[in-house]
């Protein structure tokens, strides 16, 4: 999920202030991935970079929506059950990078640098709390936990998309977030329960999941698109 901002170069102070709390918040969270850093499967790191580049770069504009939205989500979210900590920061931020610079010319590095943070910032959030929710409330099965850190990375993702968007628009919060975003909910959820099958399914050919969820996913999008212009 992308945000866009206006062509004038300048910004307004509190964009520029939100821009600066997001940044200082998502380097802590990069910062403490590389530290934790062991290494690991580099086999399978090399499928999810790959999985994230490609989904990153599948992207759709939904009419009469301003921002865009990629297939990347999915990826991040299979990350949060099947990866570490640092691994799954890394998956967010390549496929934030494939979101940015796939067949577009050269995006504002204000941009590109907000959406990387937002990314990780909401991508750590989700693993802490799919995680801790496994080790704090053992009631909760796989599914449930899995939804919830699904949520929790829509809203924090959204809402500071929305956020920065609405600051540099000079337009209401909520009227923002609810004509950007919570329009795609039902499309949202789709992705959410293939990365959750993704994850619940993890003895499968990960490689093969992968490629199989993101094009159902991908299809499914097409389809709904072509039905809201019709």
């Amino acid at each position: 999920m992308n945000s866009h901002y206006s062509k004038d170069n300048s910004l307004p102070a509190q964009a520029r202030q939100l821009l600066w709390w997001v940044s200082a918040i998502g380097s802590a969270v990069t910062v403490s991935a590389l530290f934790q850093w062991r290494g690991g499967d580099v086999r399978s790191l090399l499928v999810w970079t790959l999985a994230a580049a490609v989904s990153g770069a599948c992207k759709f504009r939904v009419p009469g929506i301003e921002s865009s939205f990629s297939l990347g989500y999915i990826v991040v979210l299979g990350a949060i059950g099947f990866l570490p900590f640092p691994e799954t920061v890394a998956v967010s931020i390549l496929t934030v990078l494939a979101q940015c610079y796939w067949r577009k010319g050269r995006p504002r590095h204000v941009q590109v640098l907000f959406n990387v943070f937002n990314y990780a910032i909401s991508s750590a959030s989700a693993w802490y709390t799919f995680h801790e929710l496994g080790r704090l409330a053992s009631v909760l099965d796989m599914p449930a936990r899995f939804a919830i850190a699904g949520a929790v990375f829509f809203i924090s993702n959204t809402a500071l998309v929305s956020w920065i968007v609405s600051i540099v628009s000079a337009r209401e919060f909520w009227n923002t977030w609810e004509n950007s975003f919570l329009v795609i909910v039902p499309y949202y959820l789709v992705g959410v329960g293939a990365a959750g099958a993704l994850t619940w399914r993890s003895n499968m050919s990960m490689c093969i999941t992968i490629v199989l969820i993101l094009a159902v996913a991908y299809s499914s999008m097409r389809l709904w698109v072509r039905k809201a212009c019709a």
